[in-house]
């Protein structure tokens, strides 16, 4: 029946990572009672079992080590700290009476000429500047804000 159980486990794409007795009882044999399964062939895995006096059975657990990678990812962000809003809105107002001129789209052509023409202009005006490593870091913690900040 036990080797039935594996062959048909191992047969998934999976494999046991405890292979030692983890169940110890008075006048009964050693068993293996608690198992942790994977498919995860990416990572180095360490199982082990930790004992402790509460129970007749060992504990299982799996530290699962993650590669991070070193280089820094920068994040970038539009800056609308001098943003002309008179020459955004005259930039504006001027592409879309050209884009939009030509009547014979359809109100969903229309609407992606908008959007397409609106990005360009934003663009213009705005540029992308790469945050700083502290700013980075704060961007990956959203329930950080500024008055948590403050205290």
């Amino acid at each position: 029946m036990t080797h039935a159980y594996l062959n048909s486990v191992t047969s998934l794409g999976v494999h046991c990572l405890i292979n030692k007795p983890t169940r110890f009882m008075h006048n009964c044999t050693p068993s293996l009672m608690d198992h942790i399964y994977t498919n995860d062939n990416l990572h180095h895995l360490y199982p082990g079992l930790f004992p402790l006096d509460i129970s007749d059975h060992l504990h299982s657990f799996l530290l699962i080590e993650f590669f991070r990678n070193k280089q820094h990812a920068h994040l970038w962000r539009k800056c609308y700290k001098n943003l002309n809003v008179d020459s955004f809105s005259f930039d504006l107002d001027d592409k879309l009476r050209h884009n939009l001129s030509n009547i014979s789209l359809d109100a969903d052509s229309k609407c992606t000429l908008f959007l397409d023409t609106f990005i360009d202009v934003i663009n213009t005006h705005s540029p992308l500047v790469k945050l700083s490593r502290r700013k980075t870091k704060l961007a990956s913690k959203p329930w950080i804000i500024k008055g948590i900040l403050h205290l």
